[in-house]
């Protein structure tokens, strides 16, 4: 059941400022669930004897930008605004009846979010991607969002970050923006969304099921769902 889940739904569920959820993001980035941006590492694209972090555009449950606007893909938005309204009702996070809503208001954000993101032709780019910055930079060029808060709960010590990489900067600050103009319950469903959609694999079978459904069958073509003890060998 929805059991494990409820740490971290309980989590979000008491912040009470878009800062503070700010903070439970940096809680639950140890465990690998990002907010609107995912942080990561690699070699520095400028000095490849030295590693450097990194971040990059998140946030969306889709595969890209283009599911958000292409006309080719309305029905897999569709059947993604079906999923999250199931999903989030298994989760004891809304009820059948207020799922549908619930559902609207994630695909919504999600649709505001994709129409900062960079397209896949433009992610591509490295000259358009190598964007250092201090942690002061990243913090004053992208108000909106609790950068320290967020750094702290991660356990992040920004005093030995002498350089950053911004893949998107533009996205970065519209995201940062978008965090404190969008209503605070919305964030709340989202983040829930983002983290049963993390956890469904290792749950109940009708989360996997569920989760199974939309990204394996739906979006990958793959119609049958691994016996359990393949699932767990990887």
């Amino acid at each position: 059941g929805a059991a494990p889940l409820l740490p971290e739904l309980d989590a979000i569920a008491a912040a009470t400022t878009a800062d503070e959820l700010a903070a439970v993001g940096g809680r639950l980035m140890r465990s690998s669930v990002s907010l609107f941006f995912a942080p990561y590492i690699n070699n520095d694209i400028n000095d490849t004897t030295r590693y450097i972090t990194y971040f990059s555009q998140a946030g969306l449950g889709l595969p890209d930008e283009s599911y958000y606007r292409e006309d080719k893909y309305a029905d897999t938005r569709e059947a993604y605004t079906g999923h999250v309204g199931r999903a989030l009702t298994l989760a004891g996070v809304v009820d059948e009846g207020g799922a549908a809503e619930a559902a609207q208001k994630v695909m919504a954000f999600e649709t505001e979010l994709a129409s900062h993101h960079w397209d896949s032709v433009k992610t591509r780019d490295p000259q358009l991607a190598n964007n250092p910055r201090t942690w002061a930079e990243i913090a004053s060029q992208n108000p909106g969002f609790a950068w320290d808060a967020w750094a702290k709960e991660l356990g992040l010590d920004t005093s030995v970050l002498d350089t950053l990489n911004v893949d998107q900067p533009d996205f970065l600050e519209a995201g940062a923006s978008l965090w404190t103009a969008t209503d605070l319950e919305v964030l709340k469903l989202w983040l829930m969304r983002k983290i049963v959609d993390a956890r469904s694999p290792l749950l109940s079978r009708a989360f996997v099921e569920e989760n199974f459904d939309f990204y394996s069958r739906t979006l990958a073509g793959t119609e049958e769902l691994r016996p359990r003890w393949k699932r767990g060998l990887g």
